[in-house]
Parts: structure tokens; C-alpha cells; sequence
């Protein structure tokens, strides 16, 4: 195992289809396989594949939601962007890391301001994995190919 620089949110990028390079102040994957334990005659009989979903959020400052704003407004809409590809990539030299989610449907996102102040304005967009390649990390595929 590599000793020296670790990755950290501060080394992520993410690239839009424009081919603009942004960064997001923090991104949750959540992804769940579906697999159930089954059971016969109430006692533990193995287990089934079931619907592989996810899901996630994106937090952003008002200066990456511009550039996301660019990209709707040349879709026409918000609404009509098509979902994205996320692609979160870190690399220390010694360590690499490469997260993707195929198909990211952008929900509209919110908007929150603070009145006191103190803190960085940030918005939070959630958004729907649809791809049919789900997620792959370095490479490997979550889920089964269908």
C-alpha cells in the first residue's frame, strides 16, 4: 500500500459533456444491489439478484452552478439536459481513483440562502442514476452486465 500522498475531496474533478472541468464541494453516491436473503420455511435458503438502483446529490457554490446553468441553457432547459455521465477522477501519483455513474438525470436544484452569513452560499442538486452501466469504480462494473 502506497505511503505517501492520499486522495482527498481536494483532488477530485469532474468533467461535463461540454468538456468543461468542474469540482462539486461534495457528491453522495448512493447505490444499493437489491440482493435479498430468501428463506424456506422460515429459515435462511440463499439469496436472489434484485433491482440494482441509485441515486445521489451533488453540492455545488454558485460558481460551479453557473457552469451547469451553461449547460441547460444550451439544452434549452434545465429540464432538458440530457443525464450525464459523472466521472469523479483522482490520481496522487501513487494512487488512482475513478468513479463513474452513467446517466445522472439532474433534479432541478435547490435554492437556500442564509440570511446571517458566515458561511459559503451552496446548492444542492439531487439527481437519479438511469444507465444502463450504472456505476464502475477504476474500471470495474457494481453490477452484473444484463
Amino acid at each position: 500500500m502506497p505511503q505517501g500522498q492520499r486522495i482527498s475531496g481536494r483532488d477530485v474533478e469532474v468533467r461535463l459533456p461540454s468538456g468543461i472541468l468542474t469540482r462539486f464541494d461534495q457528491v453522495n453516491l448512493n447505490l444499493a444491489s437489491g440482493t435479498k436473503a430468501v428463506t424456506s420455511n422460515g429459515y435462511p435458503a440463499g439469496w436472489v439478484y434484485g433491482e440494482v438502483s441509485g441515486d445521489g446529490d451533488l453540492q455545488v457554490d454558485p460558481d460551479e452552478l453557473v457552469k451547469l446553468l451553461d449547460e441547460a441553457d444550451a439544452a434549452g432547459s434545465w429540464e432538458e439536459m440530457d443525464a450525464l455521465d459523472l466521472v469523479l477522477y483522482a490520481n496522487t501519483g501513487d494512487l488512482e481513483l475513478k468513479v463513474e455513474a452513467f446517466g445522472c438525470k439532474l433534479d432541478f436544484p435547490d435554492v437556500k440562502v442564509d440570511a446571517k452569513g458566515g458561511d459559503k452560499l451552496t446548492h444542492t442538486i439531487k439527481f437519479a442514476i438511469t444507465g444502463r452501466d450504472y456505476v464502475h469504480i477504476n474500471g470495474v462494473p457494481l453490477a452484473r452486465s444484463r
